[in-house]
């Protein structure tokens, strides 16, 4: 829920199913094989891979744990800006991920 001291779960679930999200598109278009994940892209920021500055700007929001950072960290880049863009808490109330 918002206002949490550790967001690690969280932040771990939504970014396997944005990794899932991904994986899926790639799946259902036909990429030649010399072209990398990532190039799929219109390219520009959403190729670079986010600062250590946005990333931490990101975990001073939503407080997580080393596991999470790494998670995040491996992501392909568009990955991990989609995460810090969309990662909403859900209330109390609401509905989970």
């Amino acid at each position: 829920q918002e206002g949490e001291q550790d967001y690690s779960a969280l932040i771990i679930g939504f970014t396997k199913r944005r990794r899932q999200s991904v994986k899926e598109r790639q799946q259902n278009r036909f990429v030649p094989h010399h072209v990398p994940a990532h190039g799929l892209n219109d390219g520009g920021e959403q190729d670079a891979p986010l600062s250590p500055a946005e990333l931490q700007a990101f975990r001073s929001r939503y407080p997580f744990d080393e596991d999470a950072y790494r998670y995040i960290a491996s992501s392909l880049p568009h990955v991990q800006r989609e995460i810090v863009r969309t990662f909403k808490p859900p209330r109390e109330g609401e509905e989970d991920y």
